[in-house]
């Protein structure tokens, strides 16, 4: 091997004057000196015996030389402490002839293996172990340079951001519960949805989810799905406490994009999860031991949320729930996950919208419950509390009067509202509370809902009743707001 000059101060491995013999044999390699640039492509060519996976035994440091300097990174390896060789081989990447895998390790496992050595522990390694792997599978060719957590701390669901060799960036949703086939087709849904909507002006409003063969990329790893969404700019936030104005630009907006979304589902595919089938899982969940002992209901208590399931059946059969238009709907909106484009006089267009977990086609009241608490008088905080008395704010009757204006809100829709809160609290708070809030606001969440009705039943004094009275939403929303409502429906838009 002919030696190099050395034309870096720091290259990623320097030889300087190598020899190298096993036991007390002849010398296989001598006299090399030579630099591996960072960043350069080095190829080794030889006929067999020449020396070369000698050589590379002593580049990947699983070999020691006879005689000369090595370095890697600009430290001699010959004068390392012992303990600093595993920081160091963790530094060089090698991919063997012969793969060297452990055939009773599953591919995810052989990859953390380095760290498990290093007494990491599961927990530590998992997301990026599957995050690295997923992006393998992707196909895209750029490395990954860092992984960022960037989980809102709210549920259990991890998000991370994946910067790419290339400055561009990713953001990697790691969900571990439900179904994987829901998952996939939701995903699968939204973005034909996003497709559907690329002629209208909401085109760029939803972030893309990233795409291998024309279908959304899912990668799955045991319980583990993840899916990878395109960082998009992320426009202007609403403030915590909307104006008047801007309860009734986003209601306008909001509007608009129904419609445009309407329009799309006509050529949209419904999906296997559905209003009803969540809640008569609940209702059958209500027997199993293991789940009632973890959510430490009473024997009441769950006959208290059986009678909610009976009613929730019940009522949305007598709304008509089966015959209002189904579309697409995101559901949890809050000013943390959309973006405006602001215009002239206080106005604003919707710009971008990401996170799609509680993603359903369903009837577009269910996005009004978590808009009520955009636009409510106290504004979007995050304090945890689902009350339905936004329904009942005078500022909530400004947005349904903006949007009606736009897109007009049925009898139906407006009665409907009652049953879409019915089905947050049973399917979101009480059945799935675990998946979507962290353990102590769910139990908090839980544990409020079940003292709330508890005291209703007390102060109305209607306990013998209760399946015929119990109700989530306070009688004076039917005795006014509800007729409010009701006359708003019935008005033409301006």
């Amino acid at each position: 091997m002919t030696a190099s000059p050395h034309s870096d101060p720091e290259p990623v491995v320097r030889f300087d004057n190598v020899g190298m013999r096993y036991g007390r044999g002849p010398e296989i390699l001598r006299d090399l000196s030579f630099d591996l640039p960072r960043g350069s492509f080095q190829f080794l060519t030889g006929p067999s015996g020449a020396g070369k996976t000698s050589l590379l035994k002593l580049i990947y440091l699983a070999a020691k030389p006879s005689r000369g300097l090595v370095s890697f990174f600009g430290r001699d390896a010959a004068t390392l402490p012992r303990r600093d060789l595993p920081d160091l081989r963790r530094r060089i990447g090698v991919v063997f002839q012969e793969f060297r895998l452990l055939n009773h390790l599953s591919v995810f496992d052989n990859v953390a293996l380095p760290l498990r050595v290093a007494g990491k522990k599961r927990s530590e390694y998992a997301e990026d172990v599957a995050e690295l792997l997923a992006w393998v599978g992707l196909g895209d060719g750029r490395e990954v340079e860092t992984i960022w957590d960037a989980s809102p701390g709210v549920s259990t669901n991890r998000v991370f951001r994946v910067r790419l060799e290339d400055g561009a960036s990713v953001f990697a949703k790691i969900v571990s519960y439900g179904s994987f086939i829901h998952f996939r087709q939701d995903h699968q849904r939204i973005a034909k949805w996003s497709e559907l909507l690329s002629n209208t002006r909401f085109s760029d409003f939803l972030a893309p989810i990233i795409q291998k063969d024309g279908e959304p990329y899912i990668y799955r790893s045991n319980r583990d799905w993840l899916v990878f969404c395109e960082e998009v700019p992320e426009g202007h936030r609403l403030p915590n406490r909307l104006s008047d104005g801007q309860v009734e630009s986003l209601a306008r907006e909001l509007a608009a994009f129904h419609e445009a979304s309407r329009e799309a589902s006509e050529h949209l595919d419904p999906t296997w999860k559905t209003l009803g089938s969540d809640v008569a899982g609940l209702f059958d969940r209500m027997s199993e031991q293991f789940w009632r002992e973890e959510r430490h209901f009473s024997r009441n208590e769950l006959a208290l949320i059986e009678r909610h399931c009976e009613s929730f059946f019940r009522n949305a059969e007598r709304v008509g729930y089966h015959r209002l238009p189904k579309i697409p709907v995101l559901v949890d909106w809050n000013i943390t996950n959309f973006s405006i484009q602001e215009k002239g006089e206080g106005g604003f267009s919707l710009f971008r919208r990401w996170d799609y977990d509680w993603f359903r086609i369903e009837p577009r009241v269910l996005d009004f419950y978590f808009l009520s608490r955009v636009v409510r008088a106290e504004g979007d905080t995050s304090r945890f509390s689902y009350t339905p008395d936004m329904f009942l704010e005078p500022r909530f009757v400004r947005f349904l009067s903006a949007y009606h204006e736009v897109s007009p809100v049925s009898e139906s829709e407006i009665l409907f509202l009652r049953e879409a809160y019915r089905f947050f609290i049973l399917s979101y708070v009480l059945n799935l509370g675990e998946h979507f809030f962290q353990w102590s606001l769910r139990m908090r969440l839980q544990r409020r809902w079940v003292e709330e009705q508890r005291a209703h039943v007390v102060t109305t004094g209607v306990e013998q009743r209760a399946p015929a009275t119990m109700r989530f939403v306070p009688p004076r929303l039917e005795s006014c707001q509800e007729r409010r409502l009701k006359s708003l429906s019935r008005t033409r838009p301006r």
